[in-house]
């Protein structure tokens, strides 16, 4: 059995945290909200359909639909998803997006 040795700077292991932290706090600065106005949805059960596949998708921190206004209304991470494939998932769903509005 053969024992191995590393030395590690502590120095190193500081830069590698900061640098973790830093994109870390980037990430959070492209965080954006979109609302997509859909046609009128006609059950309850589309509000749990859009919430949860929405809620699985990467990049995604917040789903919440309105029932009687017809609108998804979603806090993501722009560097990990585009409000274009937001719009697309929910299209597949089987939901048509009239309009999308980002901030």
């Amino acid at each position: 059995m053969a024992i191995m040795e590393y030395s590690v700077d502590v120095k190193d292991i500081s830069r590698v945290a900061t640098r973790k932290f830093a994109i870390n706090l980037e990430e959070e600065k492209k965080m954006a909200k979109a609302v997509f106005q859909l046609e009128p949805l006609t059950c309850p059960s589309c509000i749990k359909k859009i919430e949860t596949t929405l809620t699985k998708t990467t990049g995604v921190d917040l789903v919440k639909v309105l029932f009687q206004s017809s609108k998804v209304k979603v806090d993501f991470n722009e560097a990990q998803l585009t409000p274009q494939q937001i719009e697309t998932t929910i299209t597949k769903l089987g939901y048509s997006v009239l309009s999308a509005k980002v901030s």
